[in-house]
């Protein structure tokens, strides 16, 4: 019952969120942020709690950490991207502490992260022109720990079967890329609309995943 409830709060303050975007009230959008981020942390903390165990505490984390580095971006300042960047980064090395006690196909990892550069290296040349020099290194190095974790977590494997992880990486990929023309090049209400979206499905199913590695290792 607590976790249906802290969902359908999220939803409600992801709507709220993209209202304000579109109406341009800064408080609803700050407020908004806020709120849908306590709610993914909350809901974590719960999933973390009856399940105990390094996955869990791992995601945990990670969706902290997202929260922290979300609410960070609220500022148009250079040093708060910066910020952002950093806190998002350290978040998806603890998804990749968490995919660790998962099965992992290296083989199958490093054909995706060869895949994923390739594109990366299309949309970096799209935003490099807008970036400054300190920008552009902290979104290469936040960018190839991004596409380090969406790889492995497209390869791992609970039984045999693919991971919920897998979904979560690539929404989250996809979303920043929103974030990224957002921020960095021409803002449009489109970028938030689609973008928003793919970023709290993309950390509830990160939270949802601690439920599938459970119940898949209670049934080896």
């Amino acid at each position: 019952m607590t976790v249906t409830i802290t969902v359908t709060f999220t939803v409600f303050f992801v709507l709220t969120l993209l209202l304000g975007h579109w109406r341009q009230i800064s408080w609803v959008i700050g407020s908004s942020k806020v709120a849908a981020s306590t709610c993914l942390i909350i809901l974590a903390v719960i999933f973390a709690t009856e399940s105990s165990s390094f996955y869990s505490i791992a995601i945990l984390c990670g969706v902290s950490l997202g929260a922290f580095g979300d609410v960070a971006m609220l500022s148009k300042r250079k040093s708060a991207s910066i910020v952002a960047m950093a806190l998002f980064g350290i978040g998806h090395l603890a998804y990749l502490f968490a995919f660790s006690q998962l099965e992992i196909n290296v083989t199958q990892s490093i054909i995706c992260f060869g895949v994923l550069l390739i594109v990366f290296r299309q949309i970096y040349q799209w935003l490099s022109n807008d970036l400054s020099s300190s920008l552009r290194i902290g979104v290469i190095g936040y960018s190839v720990v991004l596409l380090l974790v969406c790889a492995v977590a497209l390869s791992t494997r609970i039984n045999g079967y693919p991971a919920l992880v897998g979904l979560a990486a690539t929404l989250f990929m996809l979303s920043d890329f929103f974030v990224a023309s957002y921020r960095f090049k021409r803002p449009k209400l489109s970028d938030k609309v689609i973008g928003l979206p793919l970023y709290y499905t993309a950390q509830l199913f990160y939270i949802y995943s601690i439920e599938q590695n459970d119940l898949n290792w209670l049934m080896i």
